[in-house]
């Protein structure tokens, strides 16, 4: 999970914001269950029908940034077995809420059998002072299953994990949505060399309302891939991450509410300037050093 070396707090406001674009369970179909074999790669152990992350400040939350998250995954070989045990990073003050979990399988006599995740199967661990994991097991798996799960994750940081389009397994369809305040910018950056299917950035004037301020808008960004081949390491590759298909947002700038706009990049000519100053004492001049 990435989190930027500076992690910014949201300031505390009254703020009213709506959901949307978030994928609800029972997904699933008859036919899904019927595939035993993903006809754009026979290799394949395992394939996402589709995934979705959609990410909006909560007002049922104090307003905090929350990212729903849903997944939809056909277990074609036992190899791919492992992909029911879902573990969630937790950073310091991030909350994980609403975990629900299905296992479909398909009955002698044609028809779709649901398994659910029991509460009391699902697990905390503490990692450090910093970090909390959540673990769960989807039950009854079986070559041929199809698992169905979805979460939501309350984070108070202004950091935004990448997206990952590519995985080892391959996708039928991914997308990413996003909700931010306007008084947030972000650099976005597509990595890898698949295309988007879809790239819709708009504005939203009217996302907000701010307490004693008024009306606020929101960036908003969606972005999606249609069948996204399994990620291939080759030798000699350094990382993996730099080359799979995926979105990064790093924070920019803040903008107060009062205007006050609070740079957090800068340029290469501040950044060589800024560490002459600051760690080598203007001393870079000197022969000697």
């Amino acid at each position: 999970m990435k989190f930027f070396t500076l992690l910014l707090l949201l300031s505390s406001t009254l703020i009213i914001a709506q959901k949307s674009k978030t994928t609800t369970m029972g997904k699933t179909t008859l036919a899904e269950l019927q595939m035993t074999i993903y006809d754009k790669d026979s290799t394949a152990t395992a394939v996402v029908l589709y995934e979705h992350a959609n990410e909006y400040p909560d007002r049922d939350n104090d307003e905090i940034p929350r990212t729903d998250y849903y997944y939809r995954i056909k277990i074609l070989d036992k190899a791919s077995f492992d992909l029911a045990d879902i573990t969630i990073n937790l950073y310091e003050k991030q909350k994980v809420k609403d975990i629900s979990a299905v296992t479909y399988n398909i009955t002698d006599n044609g028809t779709m059998n649901s398994t659910y995740l029991n509460g009391k199967d699902i697990f905390t661990t503490k990692e450090r002072d910093t970090w909390t994991v959540k673990n769960f097991t989807l039950p009854n798996i079986k070559e041929g299953s199809v698992i169905e799960y979805t979460y939501s994750v309350l984070s108070p940081y202004l950091s935004i994990n990448d997206w990952e389009f590519q995985s080892d397994i391959p996708k039928i369809k991914s997308e990413f949505d996003a909700s931010i305040l306007g008084n947030y910018q972000y650099n976005i950056k597509k990595a890898g060399y698949l295309q988007l299917d879809k790239d819709e950035p708009s504005v939203d004037k009217k996302c907000v309302y701010i307490d004693g301020i008024g009306e606020g808008g929101c960036a908003t960004y969606s972005y999606g891939m249609n069948d996204i081949p399994a990620f291939k390491e080759e030798d000699y590759m350094l990382s993996k991450k730099n080359y799979i298909s995926k979105i990064s947002f790093d924070i920019k700038s803040i903008t107060s509410y009062r205007g006050v706009i609070d740079n957090l990049t800068t340029t290469w000519k501040q950044a060589d300037k800024s560490l002459k100053d600051r760690f080598f004492n203007n001393q870079t001049s000197k022969k000697l050093f």
